[in-house]
């Protein structure tokens, strides 16, 4: 497991979208996961109540950008973009938790 910002990696090579993207760059085998590489479609990825917490903590800084009157608005677009695509993440995340947790 490889703890990132936001996020956990549990490194698969065989299912590894960083090393796909190196190997198609003509790059070297890697020996772990590359931060730099990763992408959010690949399957290792998992998201732990840690990183919940960390996109928690982003999605507010969203919020705020969306409602400040002085941000031009296609920058308040991209916040109120970024803060759906956060929220739906999180609300994946706390439901799987509900689902799986004993009656």
């Amino acid at each position: 497991m490889h703890h990132g910002e936001g996020m956990t990696c549990v490194w698969r090579p065989e299912t590894a979208a960083c090393r796909t993207a190196r190997l198609a760059q003509g790059m070297p085998e890697p020996a772990g996961p590359d931060e730099s590489e990763c992408r959010s479609s690949c399957t290792n990825l998992a998201f732990t109540d840690r990183d919940i917490a960390h996109r928690k903590q982003a999605l507010r800084g969203w919020e705020a950008a969306v409602s400040d009157p002085l941000a031009p608005q296609p920058v308040r677009d991209r916040a109120a973009a970024q803060a759906e695509r956060i929220t739906s993440l999180i609300r994946r995340h706390e439901q799987k938790r509900t689902e799986g947790a004993p009656a």
